[in-house]
């Protein structure tokens, strides 16, 4: 009786700890998504303290870094976040962004190409991320991001994120009709 107690409580102790990690994670994007910033940096640090393996916790530190302006802190974060964990392509991403923010877009596609090829050419992730990366920066490149959710589209034409950000990449270039159309079909999936 008492190790099936113990089982019980184990697994309820491991179930809460995974939905606070959850919760946490999702309070830091929600922070993002409300250009709340400084809370966003707050958030993902304590996360990073608690779980210093997790390379989306150092991406999205870096992504807040970015959006305050403190590229070389970005930088810092993002190449924590390679160390932490060198098979994860959130991280290379970032720092592709940070050399595209400073116009050295050679340097940017290293990182780029180390980020793809770590995943599938299927992980529709990698396209979102990409995507984000070229037109989330000081020298934006809207074409090649709208290139990257296309094939996106290729693997998986039913995904509300690709056709939101195709609509903001297309928005980006002044194309009205064509990110009305990607935001329509965002709003239908």
């Amino acid at each position: 009786m008492k190790n099936r107690n113990l089982i019980l409580l184990l697994l309820f102790s491991a179930f809460f700890g995974f939905a606070v990690k959850a919760q946490n994670l999702q309070e830091g994007m929600k922070a993002l998504d409300y250009e709340n910033f400084a809370s966003a940096k707050s958030i993902f640090k304590k996360l990073i303290s608690q779980q210093p393996s997790e390379a989306k916790n150092y991406y999205y530190l870096g992504q807040a870094y970015s959006a305050l302006g403190q590229k070389d802190s970005a930088r810092i974060v993002y190449n924590a976040g390679v160390s932490s964990d060198s098979k994860s392509i959130y991280n290379y991403i970032g720092l592709g962004e940070t050399y595209l923010d400073a116009n050295n877009p050679q340097k940017a596609n290293e990182y780029f190409n180390k980020a793809k090829d770590l995943t599938s050419s299927k992980d529709i992730n990698q396209y979102l991320l990409l995507a984000n990366a070229y037109t989330m920066n000081s020298h934006p490149d809207c074409q090649q991001a709208i290139n990257l959710l296309n094939k996106a589209t290729e693997y998986n034409n039913k995904n509300a994120d690709v056709y939101y950000q195709l609509g903001q990449a297309h928005e980006c270039l002044n194309r009205g009709g064509e990110a009305v159309s990607a935001y329509e079909r965002a709003g239908e999936l």
